[in-house]
């Protein structure tokens, strides 16, 4: 009996392993070769896919291996490296040693995640996880509304937010950040339309405001938990 528990213990810990694989494989190699598939991506899009998609899977990713830390610690990094292979593919080999520098920032954050959640989930005594969870969600709440005022403040006074990620290209520069996406247009060459010159625009983008949401979440509940972690189990 106790080597059929054991056995199916293994069986599902290694379904587990694949589905973290497989859910890397279709997220950072082929979603993103499907999504471009032969058009030039924008830097907008690239940006937001690198730099908030990304992350926050990469993040969910450290946090499931975290749990079994000892059979999961390498999925993180074979997610990273299927996003180098990804960008290999749409860039068709530029840029390889940014993407392989971006590849290696992943599988740093998915390593403190990683860490975090295994001292979290072998510690002797638990916090309360629901009051920590209500507090995560009010800080996030109220860091990102003081992110969209200030960046709304920012936006009608100066023309752009300042609380973003800056973004260009060869005819427009923006800014995104907190759920808002300011962009400014100007012309290249004297035949553009003069009126185009400093056309600015202001957009919701729900996405960045739930990566955004996300993230201040994420490391808010984190340092509650290990705080009244290490708070209870210091006898």
């Amino acid at each position: 009996m106790e080597t059929k528990k054991l056995g199916g213990e293994e069986k599902k810990e290694m379904i587990m392993v694949v589905i973290g694989i497989v859910l890397s494989a279709i997220v950072l190699l082929v979603l993103p070769m499907i999504l471009v598939d032969g058009k030039s991506e924008n830097h907008v899009e690239r940006t937001i896919r690198c730099f908030a998609v990304n992350p926050v899977f990469l993040v969910a990713l450290g946090i499931a291996a975290g749990m079994r830390i000892k059979k999961r610690w390498f999925v993180p990094v074979m997610a990273a490296v299927f996003f180098v292979l990804g960008e290999m593919v749409i860039m068709k080999g530029r840029l390889l040693g940014e993407f392989a520098l971006i590849g290696l920032i992943y599988i740093v954050l998915a390593s403190v995640f990683m860490g975090v959640t295994s001292y979290m989930h072998d510690a002797k005594k638990k916090p309360d996880y629901k009051a920590i969870l209500k507090k995560s969600l009010l800080v996030a709440g109220i860091v990102n509304g003081a992110g969209i005022l200030f960046n709304l403040l920012s936006y009608f006074t100066l023309g752009m937010i300042l609380l973003g990620i800056p973004t260009g290209g060869a005819d427009c520069q923006g800014s995104f950040g907190f759920g808002l996406y300011a962009e400014r247009t100007f012309p290249i060459t004297s035949q553009d339309d003069p009126a185009a010159s400093g056309t600015s625009s202001l957009t919701f983008d729900p996405l960045g405001l739930f990566v955004s949401c996300a993230v201040v979440f994420v490391i808010t509940f984190a340092i509650l938990s290990i705080r009244e972690i290490s708070r209870l189990n210091r006898h």
